[in-house]
């Protein structure tokens, strides 16, 4: 199997949050619930660059170790609208989907994300009918929690994972 790594998200990582935002089948989960225009997709680049530098975290680009010019997605913890809430983002390029790579990448993650001190909490938030997305959720150890509601959004699913959940379930 393939396996992947992560690297933080730079402005030349336009091509693969173009590919991901402007494909319907990629983006009707997403809040705009349809392909992202050129203008959206500079700002939701812009601000994955600005939650770097403003929070010394954020989103990843995924790569391929065996082909590592070659990009897959993104995943990313990164603060909700409400701040109180940082939550784990991704998506991959229609072609790498179904492959296992966002598990990897989402491991990737938490590993990188439960590394820094301060970082006792993730959720993560799905639409019901992302089969793909929750069983991500699923297998990455988070836990169903039905007392959020941090995007004001109907029809999604919460999760959460704390330090020590990953930590008991790594070993």
């Amino acid at each position: 199997m393939n396996t992947v790594s992560i690297k933080p998200i730079t402005e030349y990582d336009a091509d693969v949050v173009a590919e991901i935002l402007s494909c319907p089948e990629q983006t009707r989960f997403l809040p705009n619930e349809r392909s992202y225009s050129k203008e959206q997709q500079q700002t939701y680049l812009r601000n994955r660059l600005h939650h770097w530098q403003q929070h010394g975290f954020g989103s990843y680009i995924i790569e391929l170790n065996s082909s590592p010019t070659l990009k897959l997605g993104f995943v990313g913890a990164e603060y909700s609208p409400d701040p109180s809430f940082i939550d784990i983002r991704f998506a991959l390029a229609k072609q790498h989907a179904g492959k296992g790579y966002m598990l990897q990448a989402c491991q990737l993650l938490l590993r990188e994300f439960f590394s820094q001190p301060k970082q006792d909490m993730l959720y993560g938030a799905a639409m019901k009918e992302n089969m793909a997305s929750l069983a991500v959720l699923k297998k990455i150890g988070m836990q169903p929690d039905s007392g959020l509601d941090f995007y004001q959004c109907d029809g999604l699913r919460y999760f959460s994972l704390s330090r020590q959940q990953y930590h008991d379930s790594v070993g």
